[in-house]
């Protein structure tokens, strides 16, 4: 089992942590929220969704008391795609919500708009349209996306990485929008009425 390894090593890092009695507090901490998180994402791939859930969880609570407002924004966005799976959509796209309101409260600032933040950022947009989707709400997704690829932009060299997931999206949330305005059947029926029709949405969330 080429899982055993990775599982075998993180419950040895986290009985390290647990055992170390001489350990600064804070820094057992933030370790323990690393190890929870990498244990999140060994559920994740293995499918135990219900203990990714609680690990990730977990790993952003010991990052939030430590007011490590990066990694703590990270664990929501791996919440959020644990809570996506499990098919509870509202949910995943609440616990995004928190990554956004931690942007408003200058909470990711500490540094500057630092090409990593500025990619979490455009992560947690891009998912928020991804939810949006799911849910059938296409101009929602639409602003959601169009906010995504406005910031990826300012990524330099991460928004690479990102682009084609971010140009699916955008297209998937512009498919939805024409279901959600009922484009009507005239112009649907229409090929240039229709053309018209998505090239102002295009432009209109560019």
């Amino acid at each position: 089992d080429r899982w055993s390894p990775a599982l075998s090593m993180l419950r040895r890092a986290q009985s390290m942590v647990s055992a170390d009695a001489f350990m600064d507090p804070a820094a057992s901490r933030e370790l323990t929220g690393f190890v929870l998180d990498g244990l999140a994402s060994y559920y994740y791939r293995r499918r135990r969704l219900q203990a990714a859930l609680q690990a990730s969880q977990r790993a952003a609570r010991a990052h939030s008391s430590l007011s490590q407002w990066d990694h703590a924004a990270k664990c929501h966005l791996h919440t959020a795609c644990v809570l996506a799976r499990m098919g509870r959509h509202g949910e995943a796209a609440r616990t995004i919500g928190k990554v956004l309101q931690m942007v408003e409260a200058d909470k990711l600032e500490g540094e500057g708009a630092s090409p990593q933040r500025l990619c979490l950022v455009a992560v947690a947009y891009h998912n928020v349209a991804v939810e949006h989707i799911a849910a059938g709400h296409g101009e929602d997704a639409c602003v959601a996306s169009q906010s995504a690829r406005r910031v990826a932009r300012l990524c330099l060299g991460l928004s690479g990485r990102y682009a084609p997931s971010f140009e699916a999206t955008h297209a998937a949330a512009l498919a939805q929008l024409e279901k959600t305005k009922g484009v009507s059947s005239s112009i649907a029926a229409d090929p240039r009425r229709l053309k018209a029709f998505r090239e102002l949405s295009a432009a209109l969330y560019a």
